[in-house]
């Protein structure tokens, strides 16, 4: 069902009402999540080498999507084309640059603040707390 919901969700043909719509879709979200949990009963197995590379530049993903469909979106206003190739060509597009760069975000910007990460990370415990305390 929650597979159903997000297949619904992704051509637009999902509606409630407007005040729980986003309520509904996040308790899908946990379903999907949830059923991640269970081994052997995964409908998508989410351990392969490309949900890594995506989980890696996620954070890239998240920021710079919005800014291209954005921009994309005021060079594509003016091409000609039927909303038949035009719709496949825009969405091929935004998920083709986003992808792209957002790894050369990962790969450029991420990586070296990621790297200083290491070096102001402090873990305490509470035993050496009490320690310097004593």
């Amino acid at each position: 069902m929650a597979w159903l919901t997000i297949v619904l969700l992704a051509v637009n043909k999902f509606h409630v009402a407007s005040i729980i719509d986003n309520e509904l879709v996040s308790v899908v979200a946990l379903v999907l999540i949830i059923g991640q949990i269970e081994v052997d009963n995964r409908i998508v197995n989410l351990e392969v080498k490309i949900m890594d590379f995506l989980g890696k530049i996620s954070y890239g993903i998240y920021v710079i999507h919005p800014l291209l469909i954005f921009f994309l979106s005021k060079i594509l206003i003016g091409i000609k084309l039927s909303p038949f190739y035009k719709y496949p060509l825009v969405y091929l597009m935004v998920v083709g640059l986003t992808i792209f760069s957002s790894f050369l975000s990962y790969k450029y910007i991420e990586r070296y603040f990621l790297s200083y990460k290491k070096k102001f990370e402090v873990v305490k415990s509470a035993s050496t707390t009490q320690q310097r305390t004593n």
